[in-house]
């Protein structure tokens, strides 16, 4: 090849990456590193960049170029550079190229290449909330319909309005009257209550972030459940805690290894989803949630279960929370309405033995001085007509998950998943590729997924992606439609990849 042709050098990279040679020289043995192709490819261009083997803002080479000098599929090189696109490491214009760049409040590190991540960035979350432009069906976040008729009951005030409005005075631990509004709905979960051991949050997300700073400090390490919910990895990596990923097995986390997690890592803290398991759906026996109880008090370890999805059994109902089954060991359960009512109802809640919920509140002060007050006006107006909201979320998930159901098995049979007993999406497993590979190519044809490792600390399920079961009906049927036209499209493509080279006589 004349080196003039060559599409690298064509590039224009400047510094020590120059020509096509002195990129594939910079991406060192990533062949040999472990874990998806993508992935591997993604760790050592971002590697390059950090240590100035690729100079910020360079034009890297196409995907295209890159794939074939590299003798890969595109739709790896595609993977990867979504990937350094999603956390600030490149920067693409459509039409003109991508750059390589550092993200916003990273440093370059020295000759050794290693690199520093500005840990208070959800690196997670931003990609289920960021905004998609034209005409793209969102399957990323699982975030209910609207209430109908139902809302307007909620968020008309009238003369209720006069009596909020004269609550002047700070509430860190929320109105008094929405706290043991709150406690009776946990009593009703099969766990009792008192007003003195809930704290009103801001969300499920807050009540987990205060959690962490309750008990975590960088460096300290917490058991965490593989895959599990993105908030709470986002919330531990900006405290700059490190992850110990425990299994998840059809029946929720995996027990042996929660066990031996606890016996030779002695974690600050544990991380759970028992009841209806974002993202796998799966629900933790009652006989395994006194296991875990017992754990915790064996190891002498603090507790925090997520329960906001305890309200959205589709079957049957679960078991009662895991502090339900100990009264020694402190165990914190996280309750929600932003999933039940209305994502934009921000209102949370911790309930917590009274010790613990006199140590939450300094920090909850320190973070907002008190949840909205209109916020929690609205949220106990909710309590009072609990039931019927309930009734309808479940009428609505349980028919909009047999038209997931019947989609996926009529366009996509290949594809394998089990009906979640409850919560708002599926779990869903490829029969080859990748979701991160998938994705992209899915966005192209107006639908935008998930992949399954953006639900793992440990960067696991790459097979796997998250459909919710959320939004109408024939929305549900036509997001299918495109991503069974972006399927075989992907599907042909690897056929096309696997087919042996021909010899020349």
């Amino acid at each position: 090849m004349n080196p003039t042709q060559d599409p690298l050098r064509k590039s224009g990279l400047t510094g020590r990456l120059g020509a096509a040679s002195g990129f594939i020289a910079a991406l060192g043995g990533w062949r040999e590193a472990s874990g998806p192709a993508y992935r591997r490819l993604a760790e050592a261009v971002r590697s390059a960049i950090a240590s100035g083997a690729v100079v910020a803002g360079a034009r890297v080479p196409a995907e295209r170029a890159l794939a074939g000098r590299l003798t890969v599929s595109r739709t790896t090189v595609v993977a990867a550079y979504a990937l350094l696109r999603a956390e600030g490491w490149l920067e693409s214009r459509h039409g003109s190229g991508s750059w390589s760049r550092f993200p916003t409040g990273t440093e370059a590190a020295t000759g050794n290449g290693r690199w520093t991540r500005p840990s208070a960035v959800p690196q997670r979350a931003a990609r289920v909330l960021g905004r998609i432009r034209g005409d793209v069906i969102d399957l990323r976040c699982a975030s209910l319909p609207d209430l109908g008729p139902l809302a307007k009951r909620f968020l008309s005030f009238g003369s209720e309005l006069t009596g909020w409005a004269d609550e002047t005075r700070y509430s860190p631990l929320g109105l008094r009257e929405l706290r043991r509004a709150i406690a009776g709905h946990v009593t009703r979960w099969g766990l009792p209550t008192r007003e003195e051991q809930v704290l009103v949050t801001a969300g499920a997300q807050q009540a987990m972030a205060l959690v962490a700073a309750l008990y975590l400090r960088r460096g300290d390490t917490v058991a965490i459940e593989d895959p599990t919910h993105i908030g709470s990895m986002d919330v531990f990596h900006g405290i700059g805690a490190r992850m110990l990923p425990v299994p998840v097995g059809k029946d929720g986390v995996r027990l042996d290894a929660l066990r031996h997690t606890l016996a030779t890592e002695q974690p600050r803290l544990i991380s759970l989803v028992p009841t209806f398991q974002n993202p796998t759906g799966t629900v933790l026996t009652e006989s395994a949630r006194r296991r875990v109880a017992r754990l915790c008090e064996e190891f002498d370890v603090p507790l925090v279960e997520n329960n906001a999805l305890g309200d959205l059994a589709l079957d049957v109902e679960p078991p009662r929370p895991i502090g339900a089954f100990s009264d020694e060991a402190s165990i914190l359960t996280i309750g929600s309405l932003s999933k039940l009512v209305w994502t934009g109802l921000r209102i949370g809640w911790i309930r917590a033995a009274e010790p613990i919920i006199a140590r939450l509140a300094p920090l909850k002060t320190i973070s907002d001085y008190g949840t909205s007050v209109m916020s929690q006006a609205v949220a106990l107006k909710f309590f009072r007509d609990a039931e019927r909201v309930v009734a309808l979320r479940r009428r609505q998930l349980i028919d909009r998950r047999a038209r997931l159901s019947r989609e996926l098995d009529r366009q996509l049979p290949s594809w394998t998943y089990s009906r979640p007993p409850g919560g708002p999406s599926s779990w869903i497993r490829l029969p080859h590729g990748t979701g991160v590979e998938f994705a992209p190519l899915a966005l192209r044809y107006g639908v935008s997924v998930l992949p399954g490792d953006i639900f793992s600390p440990a960067g696991g399920f790459p097979d796997y992606l998250r459909l919710p079961f959320v939004l109408e009906p024939d929305t549900i049927s036509e997001g299918v439609t495109r991503l069974a036209r972006a399927w075989n499209a992907y599907a042909s493509a690897a056929r096309i990849e696997k087919q042996p080279l021909g010899v020349l006589a």
